[in-house]
């Protein structure tokens, strides 16, 4: 039994935590401050699929992308805060005259042009959109990829901005990745496309695994080494189907390796020989670490049987250049169910030695769900102690999806099923700010990780490759939203 948490419940607003700011860690800079908060308005049911930090937009802080969830539908949520999480604007988004929309992912681009988004809107069927949207919450342009056939289902995952092709452009294109479940479901498709800074698709793929019913499906994406040295490859996390043509209870984990135009160079599935289930959810590249330099890990679930039965977390570092997988670690935790979200880099100059990875993701128990977030040896894939847990596993549920690094902290994102102010709120935007020592927030719990290191037995295929050659640009009506609230107090750390 955890000890009681302290529950503070008060407005995230400038008016109201104007006296509460002043004491706060003078001689600390504003990223120093910890936090927990909540975002969303009673009415609705909020999530975040994504964080990222905003080092660019004035005014600094973070911004979170997902979906508010209303008895009328479902639409894309962005809310932006400040350095110690004060909301600076919520804004839900309607894509054109689609019914349904969510968001998948979110980057900020790096010449403080404002951010873009990736996520799903359904009109019938299901489809891949991106938009891009200025500092303040703007639209600017949102384009449809339309998928390749009718009674389709497209889905927007992740994206990245690639670096840009020129100084006086200052901004590069986009690269969404996803996937498109088809008509025959459960067969699926992985989808790559590459987007101008201007909204103009410049190539929309769909990867096919033949001979293999069940398909792909691709959720995260980094920039990583080519076998040149140079940073010109995309790596891609995601899942195959196995044996079976069932998604629930037989999948296996997939790295997917493409340069920037989309052409496939190699690709590793894993968990061939085990009765698990794996998928990937997340993946970093290794920047700065020596030997490391240029691998990439993924991170995941590795599920017994059906989805929702026993799980573990699921780490794996592949080679420089390629596909060939190194080395993998399961992570347990006695008495629960771990899932492994994502994976990031911290810098050199914050944090130095083998263990700058952190891993967020989700421990489900009898009773409820934590977030977690911990830090991974690079050599091992073991974990380093503290680890740490938010939230209690009691009625009431905190899950983590997503993390980004800001300045000397990490931010992490998901939602919160906890009713923080008792107005009967059933969902918000879950987000904690923490710094890397994880023992600095007043209402989190540290932890005991087990690792095992399993084999690694894997296979490769020869992707097909068909274009979509279909896109649409369409109209976004933005509407303001409110609400937040300090899940509790911060601490300077």
């Amino acid at each position: 039994m955890y000890p009681p948490r302290r529950l503070f419940r008060f407005p995230l607003t400038r008016s109201a935590l104007a006296t509460l700011a002043i004491g706060i860690a003078a001689a600390l800079p504003t990223w120093a401050q910890n936090y927990e908060a909540f975002y969303g308005e009673a009415t609705s049911q909020d999530r975040a699929e994504d964080v990222q930090s905003v080092n660019h937009c004035s005014g600094g802080g973070a911004i979170t992308a997902g979906t508010r969830s209303t008895a009328a539908g479902n639409e894309v949520l962005l809310t932006r805060v400040d350095d110690v999480g004060i909301e600076i604007w919520q804004t839900s988004y309607r894509i054109g005259d689609y019914d349904f929309s969510s968001a998948g992912g979110i980057i900020e681009y790096r010449n403080g042009g404002g951010f873009a988004v990736t996520g799903s809107a359904t009109r019938g069927d299901t489809q891949i959109f991106a938009m891009r949207v200025s500092c303040e919450g703007k639209p600017q342009w949102t384009v449809i990829l339309e998928n390749s056939g009718q009674n389709h289902r497209g889905i927007g995952n992740d994206l990245i901005e690639l670096p840009a092709a020129s100084a006086t452009i200052g901004q590069g294109d986009l690269i969404v990745v996803g996937d498109e479940r088809i008509a025959t479901f459960p067969t699926s498709v992985g989808r790559i496309a590459r987007i101008d800074p201007s909204g103009n698709v410049i190539f929309d793929n769909a990867y096919i695994r033949p001979n293999n019913p069940p398909g792909l499906r691709f959720r995260g994406v980094t920039l990583a080494h080519a076998s040149t040295g140079l940073m010109t490859d995309l790596v891609i996390a995601g899942s195959t189907g196995g044996v079976f043509p069932n998604w629930s209870y037989d999948r296996r984990a997939l790295m997917f390796r493409t340069d920037t135009l989309g052409t496939p160079r190699c690709n590793a599935v894993l968990g061939n020989n085990d009765s698990l289930s794996q998928e990937y959810w997340g993946v970093a590249s290794v920047n700065a670490l020596g030997a490391y330099n240029g691998q990439t890990i993924l991170v995941g679930t590795s599920t017994l049987g059906a989805a929702g039965a026993s799980t573990l977390g699921y780490l794996t570092r592949f080679r420089a250049g390629n596909c060939e997988p190194l080395l993998q670690a399961h992570w347990a935790f006695p008495g629960d169910n771990p899932e492994a979200m994502d994976v990031v880099e911290f810098p050199s100059s914050v944090l130095s030695g083998p263990a700058r990875f952190a891993v967020t993701g989700n421990v489900r128990g009898a009773s409820g769900s934590d977030g977690f977030v911990a830090w991974a040896n690079v050599g091992t894939l073991a974990p380093f102690l503290p680890t740490q847990r938010f939230g209690r596993q009691q009625i009431g549920n905190e899950t983590l999806r997503a993390m980004d690094v800001k300045g000397n902290r990490l931010l992490l994102a998901g939602q919160t099923t906890r009713d923080w102010e008792f107005i009967g709120d059933p969902s918000d935007v879950y987000l904690v700010q923490t710094d890397p020592t994880l023992l600095r927030t007043q209402c989190s719990q540290t932890w005991t990780i087990l690792s095992s290191d399993p084999a690694l037995p894997h296979e490769r295929f020869e992707p097909a490759v068909v274009p979509i050659e279909r896109a649409t640009k369409v109209e976004t009506v933005p509407t303001k939203r409110s609400g937040a609230g300090y899940c509790c107090g911060l601490n300077a750390g």
